[in-house]
């Protein structure tokens, strides 16, 4: 049975008791996805330190292969922080420095550390979608990133005028259960 059934059960149950005013099944999905987001957030802040927190973030965990042109490549559109980046050049994979807007024109015209197709960096940046500009034009990235938890979905079908649980459309939680309490 998926966790978002269990945690509309127990607020059903509570308002069923009179603990709690009624609350919509939208209400309901909002307050559970206001809560994961209130997970993810600080785990995201803590990542590299742990590896229980890496564990408990790896459902979210993506790589793709990033098409560069012109220095600049679109982000997936489900990115939401970015782990690490690289490139493979004569069989090597060299490290992508993601740095903030801020320094990234300046390190450009670094006189001692000079960016290269094995010496590069970036910025992320949004332009109407979320891109990424690399220091010097090389393709294909090699990106890892994280992706927002999936807002969870209770669904429910309309038999004989009553409203039941429909398991099938309805999206749970993507955290381990380890993190279901």
């Amino acid at each position: 049975m998926k966790l978002v059934k269990q945690i509309f059960d127990l607020i059903n149950l509570a308002t069923n008791k009179g603990l709690t005013s009624y609350h919509s099944d939208t209400q309901i999905m909002d307050v559970i996805d206001q809560a994961q987001m209130g997970l993810f957030r600080p785990l995201i802040q803590e990542f590299a330190k742990t590896k229980q927190i890496r564990n408990e973030l790896l459902p979210f965990q993506k790589r793709s292969s990033l098409t560069i042109t012109a220095k600049i490549g679109s982000l997936p559109s489900d990115f939401e922080h970015d782990i690490d980046a690289w490139v493979t050049v004569n069989s090597v994979d060299y490290e992508v420095r993601i740095i903030e807007a801020g320094q990234f024109r300046k390190r450009l015209r670094d006189p001692i550390d000079i960016p290269s197709t094995t010496n590069l960096i970036a910025n992320i940046y949004f332009d109407s979608t979320k891109k990424i500009e690399i220091s010097s034009q090389i393709t294909p990235l090699v990106f890892n990133y994280f992706k927002r938890p999936v807002k969870p979905v209770f669904a429910t079908t309309l038999i004989n005028s009553q409203f039941i649980y429909d398991d099938a459309a309805s999206t749970d939680v993507e955290w381990s259960p380890i993190l279901h309490d």
